[in-house]
């Protein structure tokens, strides 16, 4: 059936997003105005979505032998809930943007629509070359969005366009393998039986590692992630939030999901791979975080984190493990954007990052610091908010591997949880506890405008009642979203999923409880202060300063990690430098085979005819040739 919904899922935000390209600039409200309703309009018909399950659209694009490039679209139960939190994380960050960005220039408005109709595209695509452009115009949309920051934003901008351009490379060489070799249909719901991924099958091999690392690449996960804390240097806040902790995460662990359960069927050495790339993402980028003095790339290393978590559900291949992936993937992109538009309300009233150079903003900024203890709390995966819940899913699930590494994966990702809260009692003290920075006190920071306030608020708020609540979202959401794994999903039911959260949340509020009441009598109360002084000499004030950067310092001294420290800084395994490298060898190797020696050229010629003769003539010999 026809459905003409789907089709404006796509057209609104793209038309929307060309008025404001060229709209004057003088009527910069009236594009906020625009993008502002536009994305109220997208949020609340991917709220009726849910009753358009099964319905598509499709119609004769272009057809080039025996491929296809239609434009079809399909409502599907997974790629519904991928639409849904797009445009309700674009409705958020719309709203911020009215208060964050003071420049007046409708092209970064014009970027976020397009990033909107690529996201959704891809989300509802159900033909494979269609998925490939609206994935690759979110590519390029975040590269341009990157660019509207600072200067220093532009190597950023370079690096994350070269690793997500690799990423879609291995995204359409992926789809031709599956396309061709393997003999599918171009249309994704006419897939058929899922392909057994083995090592006697390698170009089932082949396509899963390519439309793998495709996966990774938008969702950051190791080693295809250097660019996100790269793009955190100079680019917008706000567009940090908006993609790489949002909508990046979501498409690159809805691709990496549909793969790996739909498209394909992993066997436990497979499996196994997912996992371990998930656990050591965990471990070797919350220990990056630990170490970082500038906010917004703290936030990046764990934006990456994150990512091992799903990636370690997913690869356990079991309900449960899928279920608690799928839900760590939502509740990331919640608190993981509450968390970058804290650090961008910070940065706007301060005019820095560096939390060296911050300190005693909680007075100041109340509403902004309850929001960042909230989602703090919440990517620490502390009860009862939505971040343990997810969490304690996933553990639940790697009790059940059939493998000697399970008890190594638990630890991995119960550690990867501790050092994530460590890293964040270091945030919090230094953004907002002690004394003020001498800077901050000069600039009499104070709270943000509602316009900012509001969706960092909505956010917090998200994340307690889907960690009290969670079996709503898991129920109406999440589970539903499985359907592809067939049968299975059937008889899956979340008792025994799901922690019992009314005692602890009971225990939780009496505590806090407490502390408040400890906390205004305290305040009655009259104590003698003095001046602080040493050797019968005051000090001045800037000297009460102490930033919370020094707390895991000597995590950086150890001997044997000192070292890797170092080398990370350096970027020394950055993949993009590392495969830049082997790139200009290469080149440079072609270049001495080009020195215009005519009898050099021939002889290349003539090789290339032998090989090819041999490939003829070798089946006709009596030899077995196997395509």
């Amino acid at each position: 059936m026809q459905n003409t919904i789907l089709l404006w899922f796509i057209l609104l935000p793209a038309l929307a997003g060309l008025v404001s390209f060229i709209w004057p600039r003088r009527a910069f409200w009236m594009i906020h105005l625009l993008t502002l309703v536009v994305t109220l309009a997208l949020l609340i018909a991917a709220i009726g979505l849910q009753s358009h399950i099964g319905t598509g659209y499709h119609k004769d694009w272009l057809e080039i032998g025996k491929v296809s490039l239609d434009l079809d679209l399909l409502a599907t139960r997974f790629g519904s809930v991928i639409v849904l939190f797009t445009t309700f994380f674009g409705v958020l960050i719309t709203l911020y943007s009215i208060g964050f960005v003071s420049s007046p220039s409708g092209r970064q408005n014009a970027y976020i629509l397009w990033t909107l109709a690529g996201a959704i595209g891809a989300a509802l695509a159900n033909n494979f070359l269609f998925l490939l452009i609206s994935w690759e115009v979110v590519s390029l949309m975040l590269f341009l969005l990157i660019n509207t920051g600072t200067a220093a934003a532009k190597n950023g901008a370079a690096k994350t366009f070269g690793i997500l351009g690799f990423g879609d490379c291995a995204l359409l060489l992926g789809i031709l393998l599956l396309l061709f070799n393997l003999g599918k249909s171009p249309t994704i719901s006419q897939l058929g039986t899922p392909i057994l991924v083995s090592m006697q099958s390698p170009v089932a091999v082949a396509s899963f590692l390519l439309l793998a690392l495709a996966a990774f690449a938008k969702a950051g996960s190791m080693p295809l992630h250097t660019w996100i804390p790269s793009a955190a240097d100079g680019a917008p806040t706000h567009v940090m939030a908006f993609l790489p902790a949002s909508l990046d995460k979501l498409l690159g662990i809805y691709l990496l999901a549909r793969v790996s359960l739909e498209f394909f069927t992993l066997n436990l050495n497979f499996k196994l791979v997912l996992m371990i790339i998930g656990a050591f993402t965990i471990i070797t980028a919350v220990m990056m975080a630990m170490i970082q003095h500038d906010l917004k790339k703290l936030l990046s290393f764990h934006a990456i984190s994150q990512v091992g978590y799903m990636v370690l559900g997913l690869g356990t291949g079991t309900m449960i493990g899928v279920a608690g992936a799928l839900f760590h993937m939502i509740n990331n992109a919640i608190y993981k954007n509450c968390l970058f538009l804290v650090a961008g309300s910070v940065e706007k009233q301060t005019g820095s990052t560096d939390l060296d150079k911050l300190g005693g903003l909680a007075r100041a900024m109340p509403l902004t610091f309850l929001a960042c203890v909230v989602s703090a709390l919440a990517i620490s995966g502390v009860p009862p908010l939505n971040g343990f819940t997810s969490k304690w899913m996933i553990y639940q699930s790697l009790m059940d591997v059939p493998s000697r590494l399970a008890p190594i994966l638990v630890t991995a990702a119960l550690f990867g949880s501790a050092l994530t809260l460590a890293s964040f009692v270091k945030v919090i003290h230094s953004v907002f506890l002690g004394a003020p920075a001498p800077e901050i006190a000069r600039r009499s920071a104070q709270e943000v405008s509602s316009w900012m306030t509001s969706p960092m608020l909505i956010l917090a708020l998200l994340c307690i009642l889907f960690g009290i609540f969670a079996a709503f979202p898991l129920s109406h959401y999440v589970v539903p979203s499985m359907d592809s794994m067939g049968e299975a999903v059937q008889g899956f039911s979340l008792e025994g999923a799901l922690w019992s959260s009314g005692t602890a949340t009971v225990l939780i509020l009496l505590a806090l409880l407490g502390g408040l009441g400890i906390f205004i009598f305290g305040k009655g109360l009259n104590f003698r202060q003095g001046q602080t002084y040493i050797g019968g000499e005051s000090l001045p004030a800037s000297a009460h300063h102490y930033s919370g950067t020094g707390f895991y310092t000597t995590i950086g001294e150890l001997p044997g990690i000192k070292g890797i420290y170092n080398d990370a800084q350096r970027e020394i395994f950055d993949i993009y430098h590392v495969a830049a490298h082997f790139g200009s060898s290469l080149v440079n190797m072609l270049r001495r085979c080009q020195t215009g020696v005519l009898s050099l050229y021939v002889s290349w010629v003539i090789l290339g005819l032998v090989i090819i003769l041999m490939y003829l003539i070798i089946p006709s010999s009596g030899y077995t040739h196997r395509v």
